[in-house]
C-alpha cells in the first residue's frame, strides 16, 4: 500500500511540475513578445499611441 501511495503522489507531483513549466514558458513568451512590440511602438511613434499601457 505504501508503495502505491508513493507512486500516486509522485505522479501528481510530476503533473503539477509539468503544468507549472507550461505556465512559466507561456508567461515568458508573452513578456518577450509584448516587450518587443512595445519597443517597436516606441521606435515608430515615440509613445504617441501607447496601446500596451
Amino acid at each position: 500500500m505504501k508503495d502505491f501511495e508513493k507512486v500516486k503522489r509522485y505522479e501528481r507531483a510530476k503533473e503539477r511540475v509539468e503544468r507549472l513549466k507550461k505556465f512559466y514558458t507561456k508567461l515568458s513568451v508573452y513578456i518577450i513578445v509584448i516587450s518587443f512590440l512595445a519597443g517597436l511602438n516606441y521606435y515608430e511613434n515615440e509613445w504617441r499611441h501607447a496601446w500596451f499601457l
